[in-house]
């Protein structure tokens, strides 16, 4: 495939560049407390508490860091990591409403302990 771009298209990439930044690795956590605050805001209504640690977001962040493809890593992880434990362990009655579940770091692999509130 041949294709060339001309001078005007160049400097129209370099200006899209300029708007769009790369993400930085500091500011994953940042976009990992957005996304988990989706899913506090819905396992709320099913009065189900979730806490995630420092160092389970750190993990995230090592996991999924790739700035040429901004936070769509990030959401893919929780979706198919902690997303999926949490409903399979609503589905299978191991996580009840009123239950408190907190998301942590064992030994580089997400945990979801659960426990019910007091």
């Amino acid at each position: 495939i041949n294709f060339s771009i001309n001078q005007q298209s160049a400097g129209d990439l370099t200006e899209l560049n300029s708007i769009f930044k790369t993400l930085q690795k500091d500011e994953n956590k940042k976009i990992i407390d957005i996304f988990v605050k989706d899913l506090k805001d819905r396992l709320k209504e099913k009065d189900i508490s979730l806490n995630i640690t420092e160092a389970a977001k750190e993990l995230i962040t090592n996991i999924t860091y790739e700035p040429t493809y901004g936070a769509r890593p990030i959401k893919r992880y929780i979706n198919n990591n902690l997303e999926t434990k949490l409903a399979r362990m609503i589905i299978a009655g191991q996580l009840e409403n009123g239950a408190s579940v907190v998301v942590d770091d064992s030994n580089g692999e997400i945990s979801v302990e659960s426990s019910k509130k007091i």
